[in-house]
């Protein structure tokens, strides 16, 4: 594994294949880039000043950010260097909030100590730390993202606090540290009850995932206790109960297993996001907006933010809850049925919603629920009704052979059609598959993940682009070393159209005859800067572009494994029934 290093969230992440990246948009690219961004601002038409030549400077500066438009807000604040470093407390905050969202975390420490404390208030401060950690989180940087969302700035709100604790935890059990997540999720209280519920799930997967992740050794009669707890952990969920729960594994006592952090590569503590934290590096800092604490995996509620009773959050809606309530049921159907209670597991599927983003997990559990008791005529329902959705989708391919089968079982004649229908499905996806590897070459990312924002940087998660190979599509972002590299696609090419509007500025005020050596002096300096930082993304793109169709096309080879599989038992199938009737 190979650890990509940039400063850039979407630019850190761990790959398995031979083709990577090696020439990346850094830090220094960045920075170069709001140089010469901010150099065009510069020489834009100012405003006229009036009493303080801050005022009409700051305002262009809030009126880009209230524009959701943090690229322009940055590059005008770095244009006008006054603001940056003359500032009060809100303007270097607002400018250290502005370099958190980009990934220049020095650049932000730099900013916060020459902040004025007295005006700076934590909704400032805290939308744009959790948001970069969310991006993060989301194109699973796990180990970056860790660092970052065990540092949290105070006065986190309780929704902000619920999302961060969730996260944490969710790193550490996809990460082998599924004893720690158990440890901070036996105990974790937010006042919002969505999100209670969610850690509460959470807990039951991560006693799952610490037998999977342990699975070299045989099973002890602690592995099955943890199973039966997190059956009735699901039970409970399926009731709307969230009961208070005895320790489950020890902690030390600050609420914390024994190894809390991942260690920084030079064992010094001084990680990539250490000026979040609350202890200085040196006593000749100034004071921090951050309290004096470690946080590590725990939680920052209070005993009084706890005691004030539910806090209502408008921002989940129905479809968040009923998605929840689906994930709830079906995990608890896979415990029964793994355990080999069929009845039970058919029972906690009842709930789920035929318009679910899970349904099609519901319909295949269902139909070998089913199977398993040997009902194979309500198994092939299910299965049935399965085929008629998107046959790209693994799930559905399997629908096909579970349906054909179950018709086999019940001695339909039907079986054998069946079988057919089945091996041209596959056949048709394989081919499917394999034009698509032979399109991968034309690939255009902007124009199939158009990007409404107007950063370059701050991008959203690509939609699935509605084409026929939208159920490819779907499942490869799934992945998130496709969806971090695609974005970096997506980033190093638009950078490149704002650079060629910084060209054409620049080329305008080359062509003006000026007098004054220094101007002289600065242009041909930017026009250094210029071609290197034009070189510098040509190459990021050319090795970003190999990096993604080669993740892509393990992906593929993936698929395909898959897809022989099914073919050579519906090819086994077809050879059963068609020899019988002979």
């Amino acid at each position: 594994m190979i650890k990509r290093n940039t400063a850039l969230a979407s630019r850190s992440t761990l790959l398995s294949v031979d083709i990577q990246p090696k020439s990346l948009l850094k830090t220094s690219q960045l920075m170069a880039a709001l140089v010469l961004a901010s150099f065009s601002i510069a020489h834009a038409t100012p405003l006229e000043i009036r009493r303080d030549a801050r005022e009409p400077g700051f305002a262009q500066v809030m009126y880009a950010y209230y524009q959701d438009k943090p690229y322009e807000a940055l590059t005008t604040l770095l244009a006008n260097r006054q603001l940056a470093f003359n500032a009060a407390g809100t303007g270097n905050v607002l400018l250290s909030n502005l370099y958190t969202r980009y990934g220049l975390p020095r650049e932000a420490e730099a900013a916060l100590t020459r902040a004025g404390f007295s005006d700076v208030t934590a909704g400032n401060r805290n939308d744009p730390w959790l948001s970069y950690g969310k991006l993060v989180y989301q194109t699973g940087q796990d180990s970056l993202a860790l660092n970052f969302l065990r540092d949290p700035p105070a006065l986190l709100s309780p929704k902000q606090e619920s999302e961060r604790m969730v996260m944490v935890t969710n790193i550490l059990a996809r990460t082998e540290r599924a004893d720690e997540a158990v440890a901070v999720l036996q105990s974790f209280e937010t006042p919002i009850y969505y999100y209670r519920k969610l850690a509460r799930y959470n807990l039951a997967l991560s006693l799952l995932t610490r037998k999977k992740t342990e699975s070299a050794r045989p099973v002890s009669d602690e592995d099955k206790q943890h199973e039966l707890l997190a059956t009735r952990i699901l039970e409970d969920l399926m009731l709307d109960k969230i009961p208070p729960l005895k320790p489950i594994i020890k902690v030390d006592e600050r609420g914390r297993t024994k190894d809390i952090s991942l260690g920084d590569k030079d064992g010094d503590g001084k990680g990539l996001f250490n000026w979040f934290r609350g202890k200085s590096d040196s006593a000749a800092r100034q004071s921090s907006l951050i309290e004096n604490r470690e946080i590590g995996n725990a939680s920052t509620f209070t005993k009084s933010a706890l005691i004030g009773g539910d806090v209502k959050d408008d921002s989940i809606t129905p479809r968040d809850i009923s998605n929840l309530n689906d994930k709830i049921a079906l995990s608890l159907a896979y415990l029964r049925l793994i355990r080999n209670e069929p009845e039970l597991a058919k029972s906690a599927l009842r709930g789920v919603q035929l318009d679910s983003p899970y349904s099609n997990q519901a319909l295949l559990t269902s139909a070998h629920i089913y199977y398993r008791l040997n009902d194979f005529k309500r198994s092939y329902n299910f299965s049935n009704e399965l085929t008629k959705r998107n046959a790209a989708d693994p799930l559905v391919q399997e629908g096909w052979l579970l349906s054909a089968s179950a018709l086999e079982e019940q001695h339909d004649p039907n079986a054998l059609d069946r079988y057919r229908a089945a091996i041209q499905i596959y056949k048709e996806q394989t081919a499917a598959i394999s034009q698509f590897d032979r399109d991968l070459e034309k690939l255009d990312v902007l124009r199939l993940f158009p990007v409404e924002a107007l950063d370059p940087i701050l991008l959203g998660l690509p939609q699935i682009p509605q084409t026929p190979q939208a159920g490819l599509w779907a499942q490869l972002l799934e992945r998130s070393e496709i969806l971090a590299i695609l974005q970096q696609v997506q980033q190093t090419q638009l950078l490149e159209s704002k650079l060629a509007g910084y060209d054409k500025q620049l080329s305008a005020l080359e062509a003006v005859n000026t007098s004054n050596k220094d101007d002289r002096t600065d242009l041909k300096a930017t026009r250094v800067l210029l071609e290197k930082v034009k070189s510098d993304f040509q190459k990021s793109e050319a090795q970003d572009r190999k990096a993604l169709l080669a993740q892509i096309r393990v992906s593929l080879k993936q698929k395909q494994f898959q897809l022989d599989h099914y073919l050579t038992e519906s090819l086994l199938g077809l050879q059963r029934v068609g020899g019988s009737k002979r």
